[in-house]
């Protein structure tokens, strides 16, 4: 009776043992090319390479009443935009507060509208932005980072809760 074809981890099934040294060799390349590839469509798809499908994020406030939308990875010295969204005001000054992790990292910051005024308040930043009683907020914070990294922080618009922002700086 014929010996049945030994099959080793390497060897894809329905394929003799018989292969050649060499055909192992490129059976791994041929799967550690293909994760390569699948790593560079998930960065693509992230937003690592320019505006991805899964590089936009919306956050909300705990209550719902502000929204903030930004690029999960920006680029190191390029401007970014941040919007902020909030629920109808009843004051026609809106105080917007940034947490000290994004006072310190975000450079050349301005607003649209623009603030009405700016305070240091320790280490973090506050903005009176000139609203409308009855209407809806709407901010774009325009900004640039030096240095590459993770930026954590969070954005606080009126009396309401803060809402976390994460960023992935790329050279």
């Amino acid at each position: 009776m014929p010996e049945e074809p030994r099959h080793t981890d390497d060897t894809p099934a329905g394929v003799p043992d018989t292969i050649t040294p060499f055909q192992r060799r490129m059976w791994r390349a041929q799967r550690v090319a293909w994760g390569v590839k699948a790593a560079f469509v998930a960065a693509a798809l992230a937003g690592a390479f320019g505006d991805g499908p899964l590089s936009h994020v919306e956050r909300r406030s705990p209550s719902g009443r502000t929204t903030v939308a930004w690029h999960r990875v920006v680029r190191a010295q390029a401007p970014f935009d941040i919007e902020v969204h909030g629920a109808p005001v009843s004051w026609a000054r809106t105080p917007l507060a940034a947490s000290p992790a994004i006072a310190r990292r975000f450079e050349s910051v301005r607003l649209v509208p623009d603030a009405a005024r700016e305070l240091a308040v320790g280490e973090a930043m506050r903005w009176e932005v000139a609203t409308v009683p009855g209407h809806a907020v709407h901010v774009r914070i325009t900004a640039e980072v030096r240095a590459v990294g993770r930026v954590r922080g969070a954005l606080r618009l009126g009396d309401d809760e803060s809402v976390p922002i994460d960023l992935l700086v790329l050279p």
